[in-house]
């Protein structure tokens, strides 16, 4: 995590009226420091936010695998039956 400069095409503010001294950066994402670092709800929310994510992007990319292994299975097969019409032609 590093502290945004303050230019992360927002004004500083991160589009509320505190002040930017007072936000901590993370992407597009402000969190409010307290005397003991950031606001913890705010934290604990957004890894509770990345962790879905995650979770929803692991279960697509193993759909994606499933299909493509299932495509690249079609496609063999239907490579094996065109050979075997050849076959059967040229006989």
């Amino acid at each position: 995590m590093q502290k945004s400069d303050g230019n992360n095409g927002n004004n500083g503010n991160g589009g509320n009226s505190s002040n930017s001294d007072d936000m901590f950066y993370v992407g597009n994402r402000a969190f409010n420091k307290t005397k003991l670092g950031l606001d913890e709800k705010e934290v604990r929310a957004y890894i509770d936010e990345l962790i879905s994510e995650r979770d929803a992007l692991s279960r697509k990319q193993e759909h994606l695998s499933a299909l493509a292994e299932l495509a690249e299975k079609t496609v063999i097969e239907a490579n094996n039956i065109a050979n075997q019409m050849k076959q059967k032609a040229a006989d």
